[in-house]
């Protein structure tokens, strides 16, 4: 008797027969049974979908641009040596430091990349004004987007499409403050919605759908000391609502990840008394914040930070407040592998993660 088949080998006809009805039901019951696992696996997936809003294994390292899986480039950032605001760039694993922007009569704050990280935008400040400014990647071919536009034009960022872009305008220092949007050319301008009385923008962004926008508005020192808030409102300026309430002090600096799953922001952003300031996840309903940074140390603080194109970490500005010293580092999302990669001898502000295409 044979072991395999399980069958007396005493008519070669009859066994072969068998081998072969044997050899076509087996396929057969094979793909059965994966369709059915398949389906199994299908329904598994979509209930934890409905559950979470993300499939499980997905990332936000599945974001592309045009059809181009988005890989990491280098990070931005303003820095302000003594003798006027620059922007700045380096790469991930802190090397290749270099100069992007050097404005000797005026400012450069705040950059912000296009969506395939081809052009850069940023605030260029004097004491007349401010503007808004777009460039090639390596800060060449300025060009002014607010030209003869009176008031401050600030915080700009690229909407997902890369066609328009989101700012913070307020035309006269008694004027209402404004989200406003514009085409790449700084041409067809529209008023989105206008902000709080009271308060002062100063940073912006925009959901990776498109659909919602988020910023950051400050009471008046004066009035509130550390009361900062984050807020949320659909893209044509309608169902504003409060995601951070101003008695946390959000921080001015904050970004959403690639996906649209969660916000990043600093908390206790100018360390008040008793507060240290920390980097906290959230999600854009308000739902499941999460402490990423533990400084719990009077005169240190964690913040101003901001995800990577491929949404798998975050880079974030660590400061010792009594020595001065200051570190550009970086960390996974759930708060491991945290790394310093670059010290600095002044505080880096507005960090911009460039993607880079494949």
């Amino acid at each position: 008797m044979s072991r395999r088949s399980g069958t007396v080998r005493t008519d070669p006809a009859l066994y072969r027969s068998r081998r072969l009805r044997r050899a076509t039901v087996r396929p057969l019951r094979l793909a059965a049974a994966m369709v059915l696992l398949g389906a199994a696996l299908s329904a598994s997936h979509a209930a934890i979908a409905d559950a979470t809003g993300h499939l499980p294994g997905a990332t936000d390292s599945n974001r592309a641009v045009d059809g181009a899986r988005v890989r990491n480039g280098v990070i931005a950032f303003n820095l302000d040596p003594g003798t006027g605001a620059q922007i700045k760039t380096i790469r991930p694993n802190g090397t290749h430091l270099r100069t992007l922007v050097l404005d000797r009569h005026a400012a450069a704050e705040s950059p912000a990349w296009s969506p395939r990280g081809h052009r850069l935008l940023y605030t260029r400040a004097t004491d007349t004004g401010c503007h808004i400014i777009v460039a090639h990647s390596d800060g060449t071919h300025r060009r002014n987007l607010t030209r003869h536009h009176r008031g401050c034009e600030s915080s700009p960022t690229f909407s997902p499409s890369g066609k328009r872009i989101i700012f913070v305008v307020q035309s006269c220092e008694s004027c209402r403050t404004w989200i406003a949007g514009m085409d790449r050319l700084g041409r067809h301008r529209h008023r989105i919605l206008a902000v709080p009385a009271g308060t002062s923008p100063e940073d912006v962004v925009v959901s990776p759908s498109g659909r919602r926008i988020a910023f950051e508005a400050s009471m008046d020192a004066d009035v509130k000391p550390f009361h900062r808030a984050l807020l949320v409102a659909r893209r044509d300026g309608t169902h504003l609502r409060t995601l951070v309430p101003y008695r946390f002090d959000a921080g001015v600096h904050f970004d959403w990840s690639s996906t649209g799953r969660w916000l990043v922001y600093t908390r206790w952003s100018e360390n008040p008394p008793g507060h240290e300031s920390n980097v906290v996840l959230i999600r854009p309903d308000g739902s499941r914040q999460r402490q990423l940074t533990q400084v719990h140390r009077v005169g240190r603080a964690a913040g101003g930070a901001t995800f990577s194109p491929d949404g798998q970490q975050i880079v974030y500005r660590f400061a010792n407040l009594e020595s001065q010293r200051f570190w550009l580092s970086t960390m996974d999302l759930d708060g491991t592998h945290n790394m310093r990669i670059r010290q600095l001898t002044t505080a880096p502000q507005g960090t911009a993660w460039a993607p880079r295409p494949r």
